[in-house]
């Protein structure tokens, strides 16, 4: 079994509820597989076709970082999905990289995804202060 990793920015509050029913929505499958990374490694875990997610607060205004593991196919499109999710479900905005681009750098950007369902291409915003900033391109 091959497992990927994703990561998603948050800007605004979300909790784990939310994050789980955002990914039951997106991916179509229940809420029951959608736990903690740290149950997700758990040796005795049966983990196919399941997500395992962290929630890390932060500073900037993308303050939250939510990182998974699933052998579920989860980015490009289908992180799409649950980023649009999440944002228009938990009136927050929510960034991923651009996939779009064709730009395989670390300077391609990132897609915004608005609580309208609006989609924005933002860069990141380098500040003094160590937060995690992305503005609008």
């Amino acid at each position: 079994m091959s497992v990927d990793l994703f990561e998603l920015s948050v800007d605004g509050c979300v909790n784990f509820e939310l994050v789980r029913n955002s990914f039951s929505l997106a991916l179509g499958i229940s809420h029951n597989c959608i736990v903690s990374e740290e149950d997700y490694w758990r040796q005795d875990f049966e983990r196919e076709g399941k997500v395992g997610v962290t929630l890390v607060e932060g500073g900037g205004n993308f303050n939250v970082l939510l990182t998974g593991v699933s052998d579920l196919a989860i980015y490009d499109a289908t992180l799409a999905s649950v980023a649009k999710v999440l944002a228009t479900e938990g009136g927050v905005r929510v960034a991923i990289g651009d996939y779009t681009s064709g730009d395989s750098s670390e300077l391609a950007g990132y897609l915004i995804f608005l609580q309208s369902g609006e989609v924005r291409k933002g860069v990141e915003d380098v500040k003094d202060d160590g937060g995690f900033y992305i503005k609008y391109a």
